[in-house]
C-alpha cells in the first residue's frame, strides 16, 4: 500500500515537471513573438494617426493678444503628441510658443484695407511613431481697435462719450449721462471713495472702472446712483458736475472751500461721501449753474441768469468780488451770501475759462474780461497788476482784453498762466506766460505785460495757410486747437504735443504754420473736442471714443492700463495709440 502511494507520488512529480517545462516553452515563445513584433514593424499592429483639432474660428480687433487652441488634439492610442503651428494666410504675425497647444500672437496694429482680413493657421500634431495629422483655423481681423468691437460687419464703440475733461486726472461724460474718472486721485478727485489712482494697470479700466455715484433721482427705497450729469469741469485737485436736476456737486480737494459746501473737508476720498451724502453747491434761492470753470484752487459757474459766481481761494482776486477772503469754506458764505462777479453795467456772460489763478469771461458783447493773479500778463491788460481783490477793480473799471481794431471774440480758453481766444474771423490770439512757446507766436516772450503788446501789436497764431480754429484748449505747458477741417494741432512742450518727438513747438517761427504737423489720431479719425490738462491732452473723436497722449501715465492719466508716455516717440500715435477703454 505504501509502495503504491510512493509510485503515484513519483508519477505526479514527473507530470508536474513536464508541465512546468511546457509552460516555460510557451512563455519563451511568447517573449520571442513580442520581441519580433517590437523589432519588426511589419509584424506589429498598424499605428493609428493622431487627431488634430485647431480650435474654432474667432473674430478679433486690432492690437489684441490672440490665443489659438489645439488642446483638443489627441492620439487614439494614448501616445503623447508634439505640436507645430504655422501661418498660411494673411498679414504676417509673430507666433509665440508655436510648439505648444496654445500659442499666442498680437494682432496687427493697422490694416491697409477697410474690410475685415482673414488670417489662417495650420496645426500639425505628431505622435511618438512619427504619424502626423493637420487641421486649420481662421482668425478674422476686424479693422478697429479696442475697446471697439465688430457688430454686423461694422466697427462700433463699446461706449459713446459726450465730452472729456483733463487735469491731472480726467473725467468723461458718457452717452447715458454717467461719469467715469481716471488718473491722479490723491485727494479723492475721481469720486470713488478712496485715494487710489486709476488707469496705470489693465485691471483699472473698462468695466472695472466704477461710475461716479452722484446720488439718486427716485424715492429713498430705490438704490443710489441714478443721478446723471449734463456738464463736467475738471482741474488738478477737484471735479464738478451739473446734474440732470440742475444741481451742482463737486468732489476732491477742499482747501479754502474749493468745493463750495461750507467746510474744508475733502470729499470722494473715503467711503460714504458721494451720492446722496455729497452736498450740492448752493447758488442762492432759485438759481442754478449752466456751465462751470475750475482753476487750481477756485471754482466759478455761469448761472441761468448769465451772471457769474466764484468760490474758493481768493488772496489775489481770482473770485472777482473785490476782497481777498476765501468763500465756501465756512457756513453762510454760499447761496445768497455769495456775491456775483461784477463785469460791468448790464453785461452778462456767454462762457468762462479759468487758469491756475485767473479767470476770463466771454461777455454778451463778444468782449473778454479777465481777473485774478496777473502772472506774466495773463489778464491781457498790458500790465502785471492783479485785478479783483480791491474796490473799484471790477465792473466798468475792469478793462476788456484788447484783441485788435474791430476784432471781437467767439471763444475763450485759459490754463496755467496764459489765455487764448478764437476771434470773430476764426483766427487765434494768445497772451500770458510763454517760456516754451505755448502762445504759438514763434518766440518765447511773454505777452500782455506791457501796453504795447496787445491789440494790433499782438500777432495771430499761425495755424497754417488758410486755416482757422473751431475750438481751443490751453494747458499748463501746451495749447491745442481743432481746425476748421477737424484736424488737431498742438504746440508747446514737445513731449506733450503728440507729434512723435520731444521737440518744443511754438517758440520759433519755423515750428508753426504749415510746418506744425497735425496730431495723428488714427486712420480716418478727426477730433470733436480737445481738453489739455497738466502734462497731457485728451481728444474726443468723431466716433465718440477718447484718446489721450502725453505724460502723467505713471498716475494713470492716459487711461491705457500702463505707465508709458505716449506721443514723444515714433509709432505711438495714430492707430498705434489705443482708445481709452471705459467699458460698456
Amino acid at each position: 500500500m505504501n509502495l503504491e502511494r510512493h509510485r503515484n507520488n513519483h508519477v505526479a512529480q514527473a507530470v508536474l515537471q513536464d508541465l512546468i517545462r511546457i509552460d516555460r516553452g510557451i512563455l519563451n515563445c511568447a517573449l520571442i513573438i513580442v520581441a519580433a513584433l517590437m523589432t519588426c514593424p511589419a509584424l506589429a499592429a498598424k499605428n493609428q494617426k493622431p487627431i488634430a483639432n485647431a480650435g474654432i474660428g474667432q473674430t478679433v480687433t486690432l492690437s489684441t493678444l490672440v490665443s489659438l487652441d489645439g488642446s483638443l488634439s489627441y492620439d487614439p492610442e494614448g501616445s503623447s503628441l508634439t505640436y507645430r503651428w504655422t501661418q498660411t494666410k494673411g498679414p504676417r504675425v509673430r507666433l509665440k510658443s508655436a510648439s505648444t497647444p496654445t500659442p499666442t500672437f498680437l494682432s496687427p496694429v493697422t490694416l491697409k484695407k477697410r474690410k475685415p482680413v482673414v488670417l489662417r493657421f495650420k496645426l500639425t500634431v505628431t505622435d511618438k511613431r512619427s504619424a502626423s495629422a493637420s487641421a486649420v483655423v481662421s482668425v478674422t481681423l476686424a479693422n478697429c481697435l479696442p475697446p471697439k468691437t465688430l457688430q454686423n460687419g461694422n466697427c462700433v464703440a463699446r461706449y459713446a462719450a459726450q465730452s472729456v475733461h483733463a487735469g491731472q486726472h480726467n473725467c468723461a461724460l458718457l452717452s447715458d449721462g454717467s461719469v467715469k474718472c481716471w488718473g491722479f486721485n490723491e485727494r479723492g478727485q475721481l469720486g470713488l471713495g478712496d485715494t487710489k489712482n486709476r488707469g496705470s494697470k489693465p485691471e483699472d479700466m473698462g468695466d472695472n472702472l466704477p461710475r461716479v455715484d452722484m446720488g439718486d433721482n427716485l424715492p429713498d427705497f430705490v438704490p443710489i446712483g441714478m443721478r446723471t450729469a449734463k456738464a463736467l469741469a475738471v482741474n488738478v485737485y477737484h471735479t464738478c458736475a451739473i446734474l440732470d436736476d440742475n444741481t451742482t456737486k463737486c468732489w476732491g480737494r477742499n482747501d479754502a472751500g474749493l468745493l463750495g459746501i461750507g467746510d474744508q473737508q475733502d470729499r470722494g476720498d473715503n467711503p460714504n461721501e458721494m451720492g446722496g451724502l455729497l452736498p450740492h453747491v448752493d447758488f442762492g434761492e432759485g438759481h442754478f449753474a449752466t456751465s462751470l470753470a475750475l482753476g487750481l484752487f477756485h471754482s466759478c459757474a455761469v448761472l441761468e441768469n448769465r451772471k457769474v459766481k466764484c468760490w474758493g481761494l481768493n488772496y489775489d482776486g481770482r473770485l472777482g468780488i473785490e476782497e481777498i477772503v476765501a468763500r465756501g469754506d465756512e457756513a453762510n458764505e454760499m447761496g445768497d451770501h455769495l456775491p456775483y462777479v461784477d463785469l460791468g453795467n448790464g453785461r452778462t456772460v456767454q462762457a468762462l475759462a479759468a487758469g491756475n489763478s485767473h479767470t476770463c469771461a466771454l461777455l454778451d458783447d463778444n468782449t473778454i474780461k479777465c481777473w485774478g493773479a496777473n502772472v506774466a500778463g495773463c489778464l491781457g491788460t498790458g500790465d502785471t497788476a492783479n485785478r479783483g481783490s480791491h474796490a473799484e477793480e471790477m465792473g466798468d473799471n475792469l478793462p476788456p482784453v484788447n484783441l485788435g481794431s474791430g476784432r471781437t471774440a467767439k471763444a475763450i480758453a485759459a490754463g496755467g498762466y496764459s489765455a487764448c481766444a478764437i476771434l470773430d474771423n476764426g483766427r487765434v490770439k494768445c497772451w500770458g506766460y510763454n517760456d516754451i512757446g505755448q502762445l504759438g507766436l514763434g518766440d518765447t516772450r511773454n505777452r500782455g505785460t506791457n501796453a504795447g503788446e496787445m491789440g494790433d501789436k499782438l500777432p495771430y497764431v499761425n495755424l497754417g495757410k488758410g486755416r482757422t480754429a473751431k475750438q481751443i484748449s490751453v494747458g499748463g505747458y501746451e495749447t491745442c486747437v481743432i481746425l476748421d477741417n477737424d484736424q488737431l494741432k498742438c504746440w508747446g512742450s514737445g513731449s506733450l504735443t503728440g507729434l512723435g518727438d520731444s521737440m518744443n513747438r511754438g517758440g520759433s517761427p519755423d515750428t508753426m504754420g504749415n510746418q506744425l504737423p497735425v496730431v495723428n489720431l488714427g486712420t480716418g479719425r478727426t477730433a470733436k473736442a480737445i481738453s489739455t490738462g497738466i502734462g497731457h491732452s485728451c481728444a474726443l473723436l468723431d466716433d465718440a471714443t477718447i484718446k489721450c497722449f502725453g505724460s502723467w501715465a505713471a498716475y494713470g492719466a492716459l487711461g491705457l492700463g500702463d505707465t508709458e508716455t505716449r506721443g514723444d516717440q515714433p509709432n505711438e500715435m495714430g492707430d498705434y495709440l489705443p482708445i481709452v477703454d471705459l467699458g460698456h
